[in-house]
Parts: structure tokens; C-alpha cells; sequence
């Protein structure tokens, strides 16, 4: 933990003194104000509104040892800059069992606030109801934004609070915390946590580095965790990319490809002058 701690202060560091380009690689994820795009729906919807990409996505997490499952996710999301949409799906593999959900969303924008809603489905082949997220974007000036998400609206809900940084093209940086917003006091669903994320985006690579301090208090004893999250994509093509994703708590690394496009950079441009 010490050495992914420490490797994090050494990208936090590189991440402020990269430059722009004009042919981007694929997103990764940047927390609750900047979400990687083809998964945005899972964590604030309202964020796609704010981009102009399309973005195809399929990654593969093999099990690291005996107790864990083959997990696999398949995505896509477009935003034209007003409108955005989100759909997904995730599952796993083990010992003959097979646990299949799905996702989706939908954003648009008016001027510098965006809202969005989002719905998963944990598991296709039970009964259980749909978990709807409705949330939100502003952005205050051409560098600072607040995100807000309400997670599983109708019972235990889960409050999302964050604020971000952007050097657009080249840089985000962002702080966001997790609330229950009816604390129970000894509950399962009393969960609460801190992140932190940055990405930078240099050339053909982008990298992110992120710290979460996760709580639960379930009545029996109070477990807090800390986590770190690693992320880096590789631009094979103008529309190709190699991604890899890592997390330490429990361990997963996740192995895929992305397909993206992304206009000219000039034409990109706009979008954060009309956001002004």
C-alpha cells in the first residue's frame, strides 16, 4: 500500500506538468464530476452532456486467485455536447454460476447545468425492481464544475458530493464524498466515502490515479478500508485504445480495448466556450 501510495504522489506530481494534444485517448474514470464516459451512467449520468465523444468499450477481469470470479463489462455511450446516453452491461463467472446486470442512462444540457438519470439492474433474471440515479452537473467556469448524484432513489439512498478541477484536453482533477442520506446508525447501507481522483491525458497515453477511504458501520463492527485505483489507456489508432484498470482492495485488474472518436480539437473547443 505504501509503495501504491507513494507511486500515486509521483503521477499526481507528472499529471500537472503534461501538455495538450489534439488526438485524445479514451476516457478513464475521474469519480463523481468526471466519470469515465462509457461507464458514466454507473456513477453521474449528467456528465456525458458536458462531452462530445462516442465511445465503445469491452474489458476483461481474470479471477487473481481461487476465490474470484471471471468478470467482464460491455458499454457505449455518445454525447453531442447537449444530449448524452449510456448503456451497458456487466457480469461474472464462476463455479457454474453466472451473474448478469445491466445499466443505462440519459443526460442533456441548458447553459452550464446538466442533469441526468440513470437505472441499473443488478441481476436480468430476477424480479427485483429497477435502481434509478437521477444527478447533476454545473459548471461554475471553464475549470471548475460541482457534481451531485442521488443513488437509489425509494430506498437506502446514497448521496454523491463533488467538486473538480479540468485543464480541458490535457487534465482533471477531483474530491467527492458518499453519504447515506437516511442514516440508520447500525445498518448495511451505512456507507460512507472519500475519493480522490486525477487523470491526465499526454500524447497517446492517458493515466489516472485515484484514494478512496471507504466506512461501513453494519452494528457488529466498523470496517474502513482504503483503496487505491490505477488506470492507464494506450492510443494504438486514431479511434483504437488499450485499456488496463487496477484496483488493491480487493484486487481486480481489468483488461480491455476502447473504441473511440472524438472531433477535431478545434471543433472541440466550442463546446467549452459555449460552457462559459
Amino acid at each position: 500500500m505504501k509503495y501504491l501510495l507513494r507511486s500515486f504522489v509521483f503521477i499526481l506530481f507528472m499529471g500537472f506538468s503534461s501538455h495538450s494534444f489534439a488526438e485524445r485517448p479514451a476516457t478513464l474514470p475521474g469519480g463523481l464530476v468526471f466519470p469515465s464516459f462509457s461507464t458514466a451512467a454507473l456513477v453521474n449520468t449528467a456528465s456525458l452532456a458536458f462531452d462530445w465523444r462516442t465511445e465503445i468499450k469491452a474489458l476483461y477481469s481474470p479471477p487473481l486467485n481461487s476465490t474470484d470470479a471471471h468478470s467482464y463489462l460491455a458499454s457505449s455511450a455518445y454525447s453531442n455536447g447537449r444530449l448524452g446516453l449510456n448503456l451497458g452491461y456487466t457480469g461474472s463467472y464462476q463455479s457454474g454460476t453466472a451473474f448478469n446486470s445491466a445499466f443505462g442512462g440519459a443526460a442533456f444540457r441548458l447553459g452550464r447545468l446538466a442533469v441526468g438519470s440513470a437505472f441499473r439492474k443488478l441481476e436480468l433474471a430476477s424480479g427485483d425492481p429497477l435502481q434509478v440515479d437521477v444527478s447533476g452537473v454545473f459548471r461554475v467556469n471553464r475549470r471548475i464544475r460541482l457534481g451531485a448524484s442521488i443513488y437509489n432513489l425509494g430506498e437506502e439512498q446514497q448521496v454523491g458530493l463533488g467538486v473538480g478541477f479540468e485543464k480541458p484536453l490535457e487534465l482533471t482533477f477531483q474530491a467527492d464524498i458518499l453519504f447515506p442520506m437516511n442514516p440508520k446508525g447500525n445498518s448495511l447501507s451505512d456507507q460512507y466515502s472519500a475519493n480522490a481522483v486525477i487523470t491526465s491525458y499526454y500524447k497517446r497515453f492517458a493515466y489516472s490515479a485515484g484514494v478512496r477511504y471507504n466506512r461501513q458501520q453494519d452494528g457488529f463492527n466498523n470496517s474502513n478500508q482504503l483503496v487505491a485505483n490505477l488506470g492507464l489507456n494506450y492510443r494504438l489508432t486514431h479511434y483504437l485504445n488499450l485499456s488496463a484498470q487496477y484496483q488493491s482492495n480487493p484486487q481486480s485488474l481489468g483488461i480491455g480495448i476502447v473504441w473511440g472518436w472524438t472531433p477535431p480539437a478545434d471543433q472541440y473547443t466550442k463546446i467549452f466556450q459555449e460552457q462559459i
